[in-house]
């Protein structure tokens, strides 16, 4: 499993933003792609995880899955920063 250091920017925008985001000098001559994701998030129901600082999420991208267990940190308006721990899984239920 493979710790890291998660920074995070959420920016929200609309169509006629993004166009303009991409013709930025900053971001000339890289592409950009649009990727299907699916992300299922997980907690008990008296939300254990959540009321520790924590979150666990499977995201599945094509027949891939990446388990996440993100630690609560520093954020506000869309920045954040906070410890976070990644492993491949193969599906997104846990085996009984």
């Amino acid at each position: 499993m493979s710790r890291g250091q998660e920074i995070e920017l959420k920016l929200e925008v609309d169509e006629g933003g993004a166009k303009l985001l991409r013709r930025h000098p900053l971001l000339d001559g890289h592409r950009s792609c649009a990727q299907q994701q699916v992300s299922t998030y997980f907690d008990t129901e008296e939300c254990a995880l959540k009321n520790a600082g924590f979150s666990l999420r499977v995201r599945q991208i094509e027949d891939q899955y990446v388990q996440t267990i993100k630690q609560q940190g520093n954020g506000s308006a869309g920045l954040f920063d906070r410890p976070e721990w990644e492993q491949q899984v193969e599906a997104p239920e846990v085996a009984a």
